[in-house]
């Protein structure tokens, strides 16, 4: 008898847990009365009842906690990390590379996409980015971070990659995109700049500003290409200073 009453009462809880808002807001205000009329009439049915609203009210705080903390590590648009959730990342990253392991930054700028939102409309530019998430997370998988840093910029945090193998992997995402775009006929390219953490790279905001810097220099030297410090792209320039709008973000 007492597993059946655990059993029973996790039941509860998990379809509590999982159970839409509206359940609470009515459901809540009504047992509360029933509990209430109970009590003259059953005590010992009031207590049950009143167990399930405390309940209720746990499982409705628990919801609401993890609802907060979705809205908070995701970008509504396309579902990646969110910039202060993708910060903290990088963060915490750099901090383990610096004990034992190596760790790749890269910044991805998509080429042309303000003149995809006045041509086709921000619908349209809505859709590319969340084509590029979806092929960015696709291709660095569960082992690196994905997030929309600002605008149409993604930044991409690869653990444990060299400089080499993240040029590489961004490489194959570079091709991707394009198939994903040309598909759609949508006129945009990529400029990418890859950082690499090393003696003169020690923390995480000058991780990601190395990889920006990069990025705009690919932009100044034509676009559409990919930069690395020390490993130049044929398509890339050469380094510049990090770009005011890096600079901008706290």
């Amino acid at each position: 008898m007492p597993m059946r009453s655990a059993t029973i009462f996790e039941r509860v809880h998990s379809g509590l847990a999982t159970a839409p808002p509206y359940v609470f807001t009515v459901g809540v205000p009504v047992l509360g009365l029933v509990v209430v009329g109970l009590w003259w009439l059953w005590p010992t049915l009031s207590v049950v009842a009143g167990l399930i609203l405390l309940l209720g009210f746990g499982s409705h705080i628990a919801w609401l906690r993890r609802r907060v903390r979705e809205l908070a590590d995701r970008d509504p648009l396309t579902g990646v990390a969110s910039r202060a959730c993708f910060l903290d990342e990088l963060h915490r990253a750099v901090v383990r590379g610096n004990r034992s392991d190596t760790l790749s930054a890269a910044v991805l700028d998509c080429d042309d996409f303000k003149s995809v939102n006045e041509q086709h409309g921000h619908a349209v530019g809505d859709a590319v980015l969340i084509e590029v998430a979806d092929v960015l997370s696709q291709t660095v998988g569960h082992g690196g971070t994905v997030g929309r840093i600002w605008g149409d910029a993604f930044g991409i945090l690869l653990p444990g990659f060299t400089m080499e193998k993240a040029r590489s992997l961004l490489r194959e995402a570079e091709e991707r995109l394009q198939a994903r775009m040309s598909a759609h006929c949508w006129p945009v390219t990529f400029s990418i700049g890859v950082s690499c953490q090393g003696e003169l790279i020690t923390t995480a905001s000058d991780l990601l500003a190395d990889a920006d810097a990069l990025m705009f220099a690919v932009k100044r030297g034509g676009r559409n290409g990919i930069a690395c410090r020390g490993l130049q792209d044929e398509r890339s320039a050469g380094t510049d200073e990090p770009s005011p709008e890096f600079a901008r973000q706290p």
